[in-house]
């Protein structure tokens, strides 16, 4: 599958990418650029530095844009045996975006 119409931003050491399930809006995934990072455990000082400044940016980014309230953090690698990470929104009430409305059916529960 071709991923590059989810690409949102490049950074040096991570890629931003929106989620192609958005079950919870604003789902999102940041993707480590380095091709032998396999593990949380495996990022470098400057790996660590800047994921901690991109946790900083995309929930701001986020709550501006969808308002959710809270989001959860995801590095789970069960799947894709990569280093990455997602951030999903959580709702506790349906949000209503350019006519869709989506609504957090597992809210106060793991996702």
């Amino acid at each position: 599958m071709d991923y590059s119409r989810f690409h949102v931003k490049e950074f040096s050491h991570r890629s931003l990418y929106v989620h192609k399930n958005q079950c919870y809006l604003g789902r999102c995934y940041l993707w480590c650029n380095r091709a032998d990072a396999f593990d949380l455990s495996d990022a470098t000082v400057q790996e660590w530095a800047q994921l901690r400044m991109i946790l900083r940016q995309v929930p701001k980014k986020l709550g501006v844009m969808f308002q959710p309230d809270m989001l959860n953090y995801a590095f789970l690698g069960n799947v894709t045996h990569h280093l990455h990470g997602h951030m999903i929104p959580r709702y506790s009430r349906p949000i209503e975006l350019q006519g869709l409305t989506f609504e957090d059916k597992r809210w106060g529960k793991n996702y």
